[in-house]
């Protein structure tokens, strides 16, 4: 691992740790903002999960907020320490689509400039948790892996078909050839 994407995880990761952590111990600022995006998120929740999970889903918006945190502080330390960095920068920005989503809603507001800013920073986060979750520290990812491995097998398998057909061949005329002189070795012996 690079000692820059090394600094950059870590810096990305802070400031989602740091609003976890905030996110976790004072869940009473972000609930207002928060608690019309869960009035219509968790109704949809409980119908798309199976009637057996639907019970255990967080109904009031300051428990949905500590949940956003604890899942960005683990997140954010699995992304920065590089234990799980994809699912971790995943996680991310799974949590920031609500803040971006708090934030389109923030628009309406008198102070256009400052949600427009603060909408800006929220879909920046979000694209570069995205990237980040989609980094494989220039290594071929797994689906490229994947098809290159079939492809190299595929062209293993047609050379080596290719050559047991071209080893029949000749084994055919050897066979033929040697059926011939027998045959004519036949005859003459039986013409003397």
């Amino acid at each position: 691992m690079s000692l820059l994407r090394f600094v950059g995880r870590a810096a990305l990761a802070s400031y989602f740790v740091y609003e976890g952590v905030k996110a976790v111990t004072k869940p009473e600022q972000q609930v207002e903002a928060a608690d019309p995006i869960a009035q219509r998120v968790v109704p949809l929740a409980q119908k798309a999960v199976p009637a057996s999970v639907a019970p255990y889903l967080p109904e009031q918006t300051k428990t949905l907020v500590q949940l956003s945190g604890a899942t960005q502080v683990v997140g954010g330390l699995a992304f920065a320490t590089g234990v799980a960095r994809r699912l971790g920068a995943g996680l991310l920005a799974l949590t920031q689509l609500g803040h971006v989503v708090a934030s389109v809603r923030g628009l309406n507001s008198d102070e256009k400039s400052a949600g427009r800013a603060k909408l800006l920073r929220n879909v920046a986060l979000f694209g570069a948790t995205l990237l980040a979750a989609q980094d494989t520290q220039g290594k071929p990812s797994l689906g490229w892996r994947a098809e290159d491995a079939t492809t190299r097998l595929s062209r293993a398998a047609d050379k080596k078909a290719k050559a047991i057909s071209k080893d029949a061949s000749k084994l055919s005329r050897k066979a033929k050839k040697e059926l011939r002189q027998a045959k004519k070795q036949l005859e003459s012996g039986l013409s003397s």
